[in-house]
């Protein structure tokens, strides 16, 4: 899901697990990301700022600008491959042991 202000900030990207949110993501093809780039994030900061903020974009190693983390596309993905494959993983075993008895 994205959000988006009547005035236009927006963020691309709202990730939500079990009903509450857990992350906001701006996804920039930029290789430097100032905080020009950041207008969206902290418009949603000020109505959220218990969630986490990342832009995803063509960075080489990651960076904050204030509490905002700015992270490699590539390390993200990777992330978020290994993440799901370890999950999947636990699941598995879950329900191995759960067929176990």
């Amino acid at each position: 899901m994205f959000w988006r202000t009547n005035q236009g900030a927006g963020v691309d990207l709202i990730i939500e697990k079990y009903g509450k949110t857990i992350g906001a993501f701006e996804i920039k093809s930029q290789s430097h990301i100032t905080g020009a780039h950041l207008t969206g994030l902290r418009s949603f900061q000020t109505e959220y700022p218990e969630v986490p903020l990342h832009v995803i974009a063509m960075v080489e190693n990651p960076y904050r600008i204030e509490d905002i983390l700015i992270v490699s596309w590539k390390i993200y993905l990777e992330e978020l491959v290994e993440n799901s494959f370890r999950a999947r993983q636990e699941i598995t075993s879950q329900n191995w042991r759960s067929d176990l008895g």
